[in-house]
């Protein structure tokens, strides 16, 4: 039996190498053409600006501001408008006369810091302030839980009595108590930490009254309840300034931070349309320590609430709660813009801030008086801020200029089906380029506005605040949308 060789000749090894050859190339030629036609893989970022554009938004990128930005604020304006000023107003303390005797007579009265309005927005957005504290710790007439509440009682008592305080309200806390000792005879504030119903307050949509008592105890001994009517605000009013009843005009714009919701339900649509834009690839917020990449992640923002379709429109006229005392605002909630597409400057600004702190940049809100806009930090340090005009967003007469200033303009628009501004213009940008246009104006008009504000910052005829986001985060929660996710 004849046995095949094993070894295969020259030729036929030449000719099967040829054969594999071919068919790896024709493998690699489908590939190729399959890529080209059928995989159409996101751009991702260069390093560097390839549009002179948004080169031109990073030249105009400011040096920071120091920490302090001219706002007359205590620092327990955070924790709540600064109960320490009006305690020792209220309680008019005065150091007893040398040689006057101790109080012999016990008498007391509630304690009302807003003056007879109620704000769910301050409870909402600082729920575990209070801190138990005594006169030792503060330096003032406190005893009690301080400064969380907004209520106390004001006491002028003998030394060594034992005094028991409960607030109530059924609709919106449980009763909640205190008791502290009186160690020096004389005039003491006693504040309650109060029990609040926290999704009470978020539902409270309108200005009703509410029934708020006071009880308290000497020694084991009930005095008379007291009771007082006190003016529930809505619960997207915010106070912007009182006036204590020394005349002190506080600030309280910080609480803008709550509005500010990073973790609301809705973002993450948002998120997905802006990265649909194919601006950049992914989300990193400053971990790539590049400008271009962070104002790039910013302008992709931008784009996707342009899709959307967000125009200005300033119907949140300021609220006064029945009284002189404050000035205060209606603010929009994130879903009621998005929803309603209509913003005003700070209702812009807020859902710029709540975008751009959860893809993990650094926004600013910035105030001057009569207006607000945005403002961002391009790098870990602080040592760049970018400002942008948030009312410019889908602001009709921006798009016919920018249309007129961009060859072929057609190419650049498409009908938006959230609005509809009229036949001589379509609003929704269909390239980069009209987008990088309107958010470069958008950039050079807020450049402006902050540079005027502080030069009359500096000749002392207005202000420019500048609330960090982050570092309000340590003091102030964002306000919970309510929404189920």
């Amino acid at each position: 039996m004849k046995i095949m060789n094993e070894n295969p000749s020259p030729t036929t090894v030449r000719r099967g190498g040829r054969w594999k050859a071919a068919a790896v190339a024709l493998l690699l030629l489908c590939g190729a053409w399959a890529v080209k036609h059928y995989w159409n893989p996101v751009p991702q970022t260069a390093p560097e600006l390839r549009s002179p554009s948004l080169t031109e938004a990073l030249r105009n990128a400011f040096p920071s501001l120091p920490a302090s930005s001219g706002q007359n604020i205590d620092e327990h304006l955070r924790f709540g408008p600064t109960l320490a000023e009006h305690i020792s107003t209220l309680l008019a303390a005065q150091p007893a006369p040398a040689g006057a005797p101790a109080s012999q007579e016990f008498s007391w009265e509630p304690l009302d810091v807003f003056f007879g309005s109620l704000f769910p927005c301050v409870e909402l957005a600082r729920p575990m302030r209070g801190q138990s504290l005594t006169a030792k710790d503060t330096g003032e007439n406190w005893l009690g839980d301080y400064p969380n509440s907004p209520y106390s009682a004001r006491v002028i008592s003998p030394a060594g009595k034992t005094v028991r305080l409960e607030i109530r309200c059924d609709e919106l806390m449980e009763p909640s108590v205190k008791e502290v000792t009186i160690e020096k005879a004389g005039l003491w504030a006693v504040a309650v930490r109060v029990k609040w119903n926290f999704k009470a307050l978020r539902q409270c949509t309108q200005v009703h009254p509410v029934n708020i008592t006071w009880d308290l105890s000497v020694d084991g001994k009930a005095l008379p309840s007291q009771t007082r009517t006190v003016l529930v605000q809505p619960v997207d009013v915010m106070p912007l300034s009182y006036t204590s009843p020394s005349g002190l005009v506080i600030d309280c714009t910080h609480f803008l931070a709550a509005f500010a919701n990073e973790d609301h339900p809705m973002l993450d649509a948002i998120m997905k349309e802006a990265l649909d834009t194919r601006v950049v690839s992914h989300f990193d917020g400053m971990l790539s320590q590049d400008p271009n990449q962070v104002i790039s992640q910013v302008l992709a923002v931008w784009w996707a609430l342009q899709k959307r379709g967000i125009v200005y429109s300033d119907i949140s006229e300021p609220v006064t709660p029945g009284n002189a005392v404050f000035t205060s605002q209606r603010i929009r909630f994130f879903d009621d813009v998005i929803q309603s597409r209509q913003a005003n400057c700070i209702d812009g600004t807020l859902v710029f801030a709540s975008l751009l702190r959860r893809i993990g940049l650094q926004p600013l809100i910035c105030l001057v008086p009569g207006h607000a806009f945005l403002g961002f930090y391009l790098d870990a340090a602080h040592k760049k801020v970018v400002y942008l005009e948030t009312t410019v967003l889908n602001n009709r007469s921006v798009y016919v200029a920018a249309v007129k200033d961009l060859a072929g303009s057609s190419a650049h628009l498409k009908p938006n089906p959230f609005m509809d501004f009229g036949p001589e213009t379509l609003t929704c940008p269909a390239t980069r380029e009209l987008a990088e246009q309107i958010f470069v104006l958008a950039v050079n008009i807020a450049v402006k506005e902050a540079r005027e504000a502080m030069e009359n910052r500096d000749t002392g005829k207005g202000y420019f605040y500048q609330i960090d986001l982050a570092e309000e985060r340590n003091f102030i929660l964002p306000i919970p949308s309510g929404m189920p996710r």
